[in-house]
């Protein structure tokens, strides 16, 4: 069954890509808070396979044979501006970074985050599989479409509306060559 995060997220990231998928393109949904709970749902824009993680305690992700934790809020924030940068057109940090991993039928984001001039983290965050039903794959597909139709329609009323304003740019172009065609051949008539 799918999350009902997917229902209730105000924040999807469209169009995220990780170094080690090149091939697939993904779709997030996050909540809206930073503390104490991230949740996240990864989706296969191709599949529609789902993967959910609830990031409660940072030290729980943080590799075991460190001393230190870096606070919860600063690890989330770094993780959603990884994310962020992530998707397709989005400025590259150099702060962070995060990946996606398939193990198995999981999943497992890894936040590599510098910080203070070099000190660099590594956090991973396991992520369970969703079971989605054929119906859900179905209907998320069905909206793929649709939004990609919309954009197309979109993107045809805007060539459309580019075509009409050179049209008309190009009539009054017309208008003023003539207009200085006209003035020419009465310069000559008149020297005449």
């Amino acid at each position: 069954m799918a999350s009902p995060l997917i229902e209730s997220s105000k924040t999807v990231l469209e169009h995220v890509t990780f170094p080690s998928q090149a091939t697939e393109v993904f779709r997030i949904f996050v909540n809206d808070s930073i503390s104490p709970v991230l949740h996240l749902v990864l989706e296969s824009k191709r599949t529609k396979q789902q993967w959910e993680c609830h990031l409660i305690h940072v030290k729980a992700h943080a590799p075991a044979d460190v001393d230190y934790v870096l606070p919860d809020a600063l690890v989330l924030g770094a993780l959603k501006r990884g994310l962020d940068a992530n998707v397709a057109g989005n400025a590259k940090l150099t702060d962070c970074s995060v990946d996606a991993h398939e193990e198995s039928n999981d999943m497992r984001l890894v936040l590599k985050l510098q910080i203070y001039g070099g000190l660099e983290a590594t956090y991973a965050f396991e992520m369970e599989a969703l079971v989605v039903s054929t119906s859900a794959i179905l209907a998320a597909k069905i909206e793929d479409l649709e939004a990609d139709d919309k954009v197309s329609k979109a993107e045809i009323k805007a060539l459309k509306a580019e075509t009409k304003a050179q049209k008309a740019e190009m009539k009054d172009l017309k208008a003023a060559v003539q207009e200085m065609l006209a003035r020419s051949t009465k310069k000559r008539k008149d020297m005449t």
